[in-house]
């Protein structure tokens, strides 16, 4: 970087290409595709499953009980029916409801029939202690939404939402959060139920070739295309930095000093002549360039962009009408 290029000659053409950076590409169902430009572009998808399996939603579900009526140990009947209120919500729905009397477990029964008239006759003979009966969920919680003292029967007929509505098509859905991360920092974040399609690209070196021409006095002055600028101070110059994507073209004086890194060297007016700056994308590295010295072979005219097609190369305008092809072997830029 910094060689001096065409000091015999009177024109002198840079042909660059750019850098393009990376950039990540992603797109949600029933949604345009979305994308994120930069590199050292990274991505996570975390999935959360669903809250619970099976029916039921976030709500109060009523569940239907009825008591037996027991007189002198003779069933009698049943009572009128029940509503007990039994928050269900996130936990999940109920799988298997089991009855416990003071703590004690005594199973699931068939029907999730509850009696104490002899049945099951492993019960106590007082029938007066309290008993509960308690839903699982999902997870083996217990979920007690009954608590009873009686010496009656018990049973359950069953569980349905307070607002009488259907649970078909109620579970939740899971999530998933998708995080963009550049250089290791997150830049973006977007949780939903469904995760994107993602597509990383890679910085790629453009197709299109871009040109400089510059006139300058021959054996006079010489061009340089570098990783650097030029600073005044005083009488002094020295080197100032620029983006590291970039470059700087100059047309200097033959006799121009060039300062090292850091230290100065005196300053000589009309010696030092900045061209331009050229640059690739943000964190990409400085473009590609060739510099074409007497401006002799053929380029593609103003305001086209050159594209290599086999073996010519194509110009093409802003509406993308290949206005001019020329030779590759007649062709200035590289």
């Amino acid at each position: 970087m910094g060689s001096f290029y065409c000091i015999p000659s009177g024109c002198a053409q840079i042909f660059y290409r750019e850098y393009r950076s990376g950039r990540l590409e992603y797109q949600y169902p029933n949604e345009p595709k979305q994308v994120i430009k930069g590199n050292n572009l990274t991505y996570t998808t975390q999935t959360t499953p669903p809250p619970y399996y099976g029916g039921g939603c976030n709500k109060i579900y009523a569940v239907q009980y009825q008591l037996a009526v027991i007189s002198n140990g003779v069933f009698i009947g049943w009572t009128s029916v029940f509503n007990g209120a039994f928050l269900v919500g996130n936990d999940g729905p109920v799988s298997d409801v089991r009855l416990f009397i003071q703590g004690v477990d005594y199973g699931i029964y068939e029907h999730y029939w509850f009696r104490f008239a002899g049945i099951p006759p492993e019960f106590p003979g007082n029938r007066t202690r309290p008993y509960s009966v308690v839903a699982k969920n999902k997870f083996g919680q217990d979920k007690a939404f009954l608590n009873i003292t009686a010496s009656s029967g018990f049973k359950l007929l069953g569980f349905i939402p307070s607002d009488g509505s259907s649970n078909e098509g109620c579970n939740p859905p899971g999530t998933c959060t998708f995080k963009v991360f550049q250089a290791g920092t997150q830049i973006f974040s977007r949780t939903d139920t469904v995760c994107p399609t993602v597509e990383q690209f890679p910085p790629t070196l453009d197709e299109k070739s871009k040109s400089v021409i510059v006139s300058k006095f021959p054996y006079l002055e010489r061009v340089e295309v570098v990783d650097y600028g030029y600073e005044q101070f005083g009488l002094n110059l020295f080197r100032s930095d620029i983006p590291d994507n970039c470059l700087n073209i100059y047309v200097n004086g033959v006799t121009a000093f060039i300062p090292p890194p850091v230290l100065p060297v005196p300053y000589v007016a009309g010696n030092y002549n900045f061209i331009t700056q050229i640059c690739s994308d943000d964190g990409s590295p400085p473009p590609e360039y060739e510099v074409i010295c007497d401006c002799e072979c053929k380029s593609c005219p103003p305001n086209t962009c050159a594209v290599f097609c086999e073996d010519v190369v194509c110009c093409y305008d802003e509406n993308g009408t290949a206005v001019e092809t020329i030779p590759i072997n007649e062709y200035c830029g590289y």
